[in-house]
């Protein structure tokens, strides 16, 4: 199994390879779109610190992926419209030229203006809702050659699918971020700033960081020096902007996993497990990597809730019931 964790700057590299991420993704959203378009999440779902916000600082992530020769990824998920295209296209095109990898992507228009023309690697969002060969099909004549499947199917559903499209990788989410909506489907704002969303009781006893932290073995920054943690980031699928809360609560906690079904999916073929979180302080992706290399090697279910209870102080949030342990 392959791990798969976001990152903000150059900075963070390291200690999350050091934590296990096999490799890495990242937003970017410059001075230029911002003034267009604004600062919301019209490139890849994500407002604020989720982005890296200069060029210089995404040379600077880029360059010390390469150095540590883990692969990254340069999330694009958004729906476009024809003027930005170009743009879009010539970041990717820039991406590319500067050692990137690949693109996380599922809209139509950029894939097609991208067709032939780079050798960047394509993985289809999960926001594609690609459930269905003809689907997949389309997408990998379009370059796509790995996709993260929607949360809603199954281990047993998605062998049929890779087994239906050969050399197809797939992916699935891993940690954090879970939503009762189907992520394609939502049209919520996803751009709601952490000190904007409502206090709750499970937020104000937990403001992002998990009990586990504190054990790292990694020379981990302190967070408030590292990252503000007041800074503006956005919940994205976590359902935790206004809208979302006034509809269906608070969430239940902001740690969901899948810990009990890493060996299902990986047995029906989805070898890359995805932690959710970009914009999250730095210490709460390293603790999920953590925990998840660690989770691999419990005897039992039951040894990974335990285990998941200390180092979460939570109960078991199971991003997939039906695969693993109850929820």
């Amino acid at each position: 199994m392959k791990f798969i964790a976001p990152v903000h700057n150059a900075a963070e590299v390291a200690l999350l390879v050091q934590a296990g991420a096999d490799e890495l993704y990242c937003g970017y959203q410059d001075p230029a779109w911002r003034e267009l378009y604004g600062n919301h999440d019209s490139i890849s779902r994500r407002q604020g610190a989720a982005n890296v916000d200069d060029m210089r600082d995404f040379k600077q992530l880029i360059a010390e992926a390469r150095r540590l020769d883990v692969p990254l990824y340069l999330t694009m998920n958004g729906r476009y419209t024809e003027p930005q295209l170009d743009a879009l296209a010539r970041l990717c095109f820039r991406f590319e030229e500067l050692g990137g990898t690949g693109l996380q992507i599922f809209d139509l228009g950029l894939l097609a203006r991208l067709a032939g023309h780079t050798q960047l690697r394509r993985c289809l969002s999960l926001l594609a809702v690609a459930q269905n060969a003809a689907t997949l099909q389309a997408y990998q004549e379009l370059g796509v050659d790995r996709v993260v499947f929607p949360r809603f199917l199954r281990p047993p559903q998605i062998a049929e699918l890779l087994d239906a499209v050969p050399g197809l990788e797939g992916e699935f989410m891993a940690l954090f971020d879970k939503c009762r909506f189907i992520d394609g489907y939502c049209r919520f704002y996803h751009g709601n700033a952490y000190e904007d969303a409502p206090k709750t009781e499970q937020s104000a006893a937990n403001p992002g960081l998990c009990a586990g932290c504190s054990n790292s073995v990694l020379p981990l920054p302190d967070p408030e020096a590292d990252q503000q943690i007041d800074a503006v980031y956005s919940f994205d699928t976590n359902y935790q902007t206004h809208s979302c809360i006034q509809l269906l609560g608070a969430p239940v906690n902001n740690f969901a996993c899948a810990a009990c079904a890493l060996g299902v999916f990986e047995s029906a073929g989805a070898h890359f497990a995805k932690l959710g979180g970009r914009g999250t302080p730095l210490k709460q992706r390293v603790c999920g990597l953590l925990f998840l290399h660690t989770a691999q090697h419990c005897a039992s279910d039951e040894e990974r809730q335990e285990f998941y209870h200390a180092t979460f102080s939570a109960d078991c949030h199971c991003y997939y019931p039906t695969c693993g342990a109850p929820a």
